[in-house]
């Protein structure tokens, strides 16, 4: 404790369809003697600062909060209650402290008519109790302590949601508490969040795997023999919000969400990959929503790929863990503070089912083609030159996706020769990859191939298969089929 020279606290309320939450974050410091040429925001003495490096404080520990507001909750009272949680920590830290808040009521009643009220009996000047009269006594009590323990103490007001860390952390904290008391109810009791910034740290997702919908099933280990990792994707093009209308409340849009995942749709999208590592944030969602299942029973799931593998979604899981998700006991399944779906069960298993069937037809292709195994009624052509080129570099050569595969490029046109199909049309982000994936791909020296499957006498079904140093998938529209 004796390096620590200081402490900054950030507080906010947040109040959400009648439901208030508060959050706080902190951060104690030391000197810092380097200074370094950064441009964002850098923690100082007084919170965080943009273009101040020479400012620059090095952050010894972080301290996050959230709760609910049982009260009966108004916007003001979670303030007040986030700003009681900040008090508290300065009086367990004992650390000379800024705190900043965007909430002008809590700073001008503190420190201008807080002691006036207390004169008048805690009341107004026309004789009216003042509104959370508790919660303002208690805050009474605790700046009485912290100037008796002689903790310097400032409070700051600061601009809401104008991207500072600090205050924005605080802020989905806050949101955390009233979206886990709209969702679970109140909490029975509230604790700080052990700091876990900088020892858990998450990748983005493998360009092999489609940032879209991941189908699992309860209890089941989506191993192979050879230790590989097994994933199933899918999209659902245009119906993906089918049965959702608009004045549909949150959570009955939530429950809605993938409610004909297995009815046979044209540009339903799907793909299976099995890559040599696991993708620990994949598994460890997964482990938290099982670890919620109270049935038991291999129930079938869908994680929000695109919800979860965003920035700052990855950011907050590394910081806080579970606590960036809130579970839901009426949708089963984890949605964030701002009320975006990260897991579901399925409330239509049967239909879910035949789909997972779909996955297993693909998944033994897929093998079936990298073993040279059953492939009566296939046609494999190797595409890898239609999607990538050769480049020498030096002495080296590299792989790189055709300058003509752009982020506008809205299909790939294939002319084939000696195949049922003499044109194929490949679209990115639907039969193949997205641009940007594709060229990720470039470096895991990637085998691209066409296969065109007889599913009848005259329908030919088509899959694309890529092989890279990182793993294999095949990706196709199981719905879709070509009549010759």
């Amino acid at each position: 404790m004796s390096d620590l020279k200081g402490l900054v606290i950030y507080c906010d309320g947040s109040y959400r369809q009648s439901k208030g939450g508060y959050g706080v974050y902190a951060y104690s410091f030391k000197e810092n003697d380097v200074v370094k040429n950064k441009k964002g925001f850098v923690p100082t003495r007084m919170g965080f600062k943009k273009g101040s490096p020479e400012e620059e404080v090095i952050i010894i520990d972080e301290y996050r909060r959230y709760g609910t507001v049982d009260r009966e909750a108004t916007n003001n009272s979670a303030e007040l209650l986030a700003y009681i949680n900040a008090l508290q920590l300065v009086l367990k830290l004992k650390l000379n402290t800024v705190i900043r808040t965007d909430s002008e009521y809590v700073i001008k009643g503190a420190e201008k008519h807080m002691l006036k009220w207390k004169k008048n009996n805690w009341c107004k000047s026309d004789g009216q109790e003042i509104k959370s009269v508790a919660l303002w006594k208690q805050i009474d009590e605790l700046l009485n302590e912290i100037a008796q323990s002689k903790i310097e103490l400032e409070t700051i007001w600061v601009q809401g949601h104008n991207g500072e860390p600090g205050n924005e952390e605080a802020d989905i904290l806050a949101r955390t508490g009233s979206g886990y008391y709209r969702y679970r109810g109140p909490m029975k009791e509230d604790q700080w969040i052990e700091s876990i910034h900088n020892v858990i740290k998450y990748e983005d997702l493998n360009p092999l795997v489609q940032k879209q919908r991941l189908l699992f099933k309860t209890d089941t280990d989506y191993k192979n023999e050879k230790g590989q990792h097994i994933y199933y994707t899918f999209s659902l093009g245009e119906m993906r919000n089918y049965g959702i209308k608009q004045d549909d409340s949150t959570l009955e849009k939530l429950n809605k969400t993938d409610i004909i995942v297995g009815r046979r749709i044209s540009d339903a999208f799907f793909s299976v990959c099995i890559l040599n590592e696991e993708d620990p944030l994949i598994n460890k969602v997964i482990e938290n929503h099982e670890s919620k299942d109270k049935l038991k029973l291999p129930l079938l799931n869908v994680i929000r790929l695109d919800n979860l593998f965003t920035k700052r979604m990855i950011e907050r899981y590394e910081s806080v863990g579970d606590h960036a998700f809130i579970y839901n006991d009426i949708i089963n399944g984890f949605i964030t503070p701002d009320d975006k779906l990260i897991t579901k069960t399925l409330v239509e298993p049967r239909l879910a089912q035949d789909a997972y069937s779909v996955f297993g037809v693909m998944y033994n292709r897929l093998l079936g083609i990298l073993n040279n195994e059953n492939n009566e009624g296939i046609t494999l052509i190797d595409i890898t030159d239609d999607l990538y080129c050769e480049e020498s570099k030096g002495n080296k050569t590299i792989i790189k996706l055709r300058p003509t595969i752009t982020n506008t490029t809205v299909s790939v046109d294939l002319e084939l020769k000696d195949a049922p199909l003499k044109k194929v049309r490949l679209l990115p982000g639907i039969d193949i990859p997205n641009r940007n994936m594709l060229a990720k791909l470039a470096d895991q020296n990637p085998k691209v191939q066409l296969a065109l499957v007889h599913t009848g006498p005259k329908a030919i079904g088509m899959n694309v298969i890529f092989q890279t140093s990182s793993g294999q998938a095949i990706f196709g529209s199981p719905y879709t089929h070509f009549v010759i």
